[in-house]
């Protein structure tokens, strides 16, 4: 709905392309997740039998994952943190929409990261291998490949608007 409601809007200074970047910006990790996860809801099974046959360690994925993850996740609360109660100058004199748009970019990016971290716990416990499309374990690891490719997107843009915020290009 509120998809809908931003592609139809009529103020005459927004046009139509920046519309589309504006839906793009606020869903368009939401939208490579889902296509992300539907691929590795068909693709999980062939690319474990072939993980297996080749002795390669996939139990060690989710757990990198993992810490991956965790570290981006405690490191956009350290930067959100110091950007919101930091007394600097720097910081004073930049825009209040950059810092709302670098804020609000860590949040989502906090929280996907958060939900990948919850949901790799019980991966790293269980180390499924799905053997067969569709399945239970195709669903669960389709699912956190698609959490994982959100989180990943959402890091890259809340870390992008941060190098925009460093490197001065306002």
């Amino acid at each position: 709905m509120v998809l809908l409601r931003m592609l139809t809007m009529t103020k005459k200074r927004n046009s139509f392309s920046k519309r589309i970047r504006l839906v793009f910006q606020d869903f368009g990790h939401v939208l490579l997740g889902v296509c992300t996860l539907t691929a590795a809801l068909v693709l999980a099974p062939y690319a474990f039998k072939l993980m297996i046959e080749n002795g390669w360690n996939y139990a060690a994925i989710y757990s990198s994952v993992f810490d991956v993850a965790t570290v981006f996740t405690a490191l956009l609360f350290a930067f959100v943190v110091y950007f919101r109660t930091s007394k600097s100058e720097y910081l004073s004199a930049l825009p209040k929409r950059l810092l709302d748009q670098a804020t609000a970019f860590s949040q989502r990016a906090f929280w996907w990261g958060m939900g990948l971290i919850l949901i790799s716990v019980p991966l790293i416990v269980i180390e499924p291998a799905p053997v067969e499309a569709f399945g239970a374990f195709s669903a669960l690891v389709a699912v956190w490949v698609g959490i994982a490719a959100t989180a990943a997107s959402a890091f890259w843009q809340a870390s992008s608007i941060f190098w925009i915020i460093v490197s001065g290009d306002r």
